[in-house]
């Protein structure tokens, strides 16, 4: 008989609760976890969390099992690997980013701050140092357009929009005017493109590396060659859920 440790079962957790994370914006929390041993000779034990911050919920019907099926099949073996890892990479990096601009109760500023450094994680090479803006902008537009999930030129001014209120907000200044109306919206956009750009990180894992993922993202915007190559990578290796 397979007997599992508590730190794999633990990773079984993790792995579906970060499935449910990506699978629609929601700021997913586990409230207990028990662990009930089938031996005596094992202990088991309980954790909860106290109350967290609640800003996006989503509801899940018998609709949505086959896709949350498919996805949680392809995501298990990934998300296991990296929790049962204690090396940091692009994904669990931005994922961590990810899971505080959903769960901490900051403002809105904090929140699309934490957003952009996530997607900053996973679309920025570590020697990239200028035009930082418009490199991201570009890469999650480009990306959005090869998904066909969103207007490319939408993505980029909301990102470039974000670069705006998180430069104000690390320098210690207050967004006012019209300019704040728009903060929850841009909130939302903002970590919907994290999620998106999430997914593909993830389940592109072992298919290509971040470094040629990125060059390739890049020249697929003037070579046609490049651009279908990646598409075809994406539909191959990638699904999304929206």
């Amino acid at each position: 008989m397979l007997r599992r440790t508590e730190p794999e079962v633990t990773a079984d957790i993790n792995s579906f609760l970060d499935t449910l994370l990506l699978f629609r914006l929601g700021s997913i929390i586990s409230a207990k976890t028990e662990l009930r041993p089938k031996s005596v000779l094992i202990t088991g034990g309980k954790t909860t969390s106290g109350p967290q911050n609640v800003r996006y919920k989503y509801a899940l019907t018998s609709v949505d099992v086959p896709d949350l099926t498919a996805l949680f099949t392809k995501l298990k073996p990934l998300l296991q690997q990296i929790h049962r890892s204690t090396n940091s990479d692009a994904f669990s990096i931005g994922c961590r980013r990810f899971k505080e601009a959903l769960l901490e109760g900051g403002t809105s500023e904090a929140t699309i701050t934490s957003g952009i450094t996530c997607l900053e994680a996973l679309l920025l090479g570590a020697g990239e140092r200028q035009e930082l803006k418009h490199r991201l902008g570009q890469r999650v537009s480009a990306l959005a357009s090869l998904l066909g999930v969103y207007d490319p030129l939408a993505v980029y001014r909301d990102i470039s929009f974000a670069y705006e209120i998180r430069s104000t907000f690390i320098h210690g200044s207050v967004v006012r005017g019209e300019k704040a109306k728009m903060l929850s919206r841009l909130c939302e956009a903002v970590l919907n493109y994290s999620r998106l750009c999430l997914l593909v990180t993830v389940q592109l894992r072992g298919a290509i590396k971040k470094d040629a993922f990125l060059k390739t993202l890049d020249n697929s915007l003037l070579d046609q060659k490049q651009r279908f190559q990646l598409e075809q990578l994406l539909r191959s290796k990638v699904i999304v859920t929206m």
